[in-house]
Formats: structure tokens, sequence, C-alpha cells
């Protein structure tokens, strides 16, 4: 997924971060974004989860989830439902 966005690159065996992961926070938001179809549940879910990543420090696998879930109480309900 990360190849087909944009975000890394393969060069002599060895996956090396693109220029655009390397330099702009926002376009590696706005290209992972892309790869989920827009509205979607999972474009939803992806976009909640990569915004908490921004926002607070490195999170063990086990926080990611709960912090995850907080965000999505105070924002509402992680539907496809109009």
């Amino acid at each position: 997924m990360l190849r087909r966005v944009g975000l890394l690159r393969l060069s002599k065996g060895v996956v090396r971060p693109t220029r655009a992961a390397a330099d702009d926070d926002v376009e590696v938001v706005r290209r992972l974004r892309s790869w989920f179809e827009p509205g979607s549940f999972t474009a939803t879910l992806a976009s909640r989860t990569v915004a908490v990543l921004a926002t607070n420090e490195p999170m063990d696998s086990d926080e990611l989830p709960a912090e995850c879930s907080r965000c999505s109480a105070t924002a509402g309900p992680l539907t496809d439902d109009p």
C-alpha cells in the first residue's frame, strides 16, 4: 500500500521513503487517505488513526485502539449508515 500511494520506493533491493514521505506530513496523510474509498468506514477509521498518531507521542499496540476508540466516542459513531 505504501508503495502504491507513493510513500515508499524500492531501489536496489532497499525500500526507502520517497521525498513526499520525508518532507511533508500533510502530504503523507493525503496519500494514505487516497488509498481508501472516500466516505467509507475504512477511510474514516484510517483517518482517525492517522490523526491520533500524528497528534500524540508514540504509542504501543495496546494504547492505539483505546485512543482511537476514545476519539470515535467524541466524534460520533463509525458506521456506513447515512
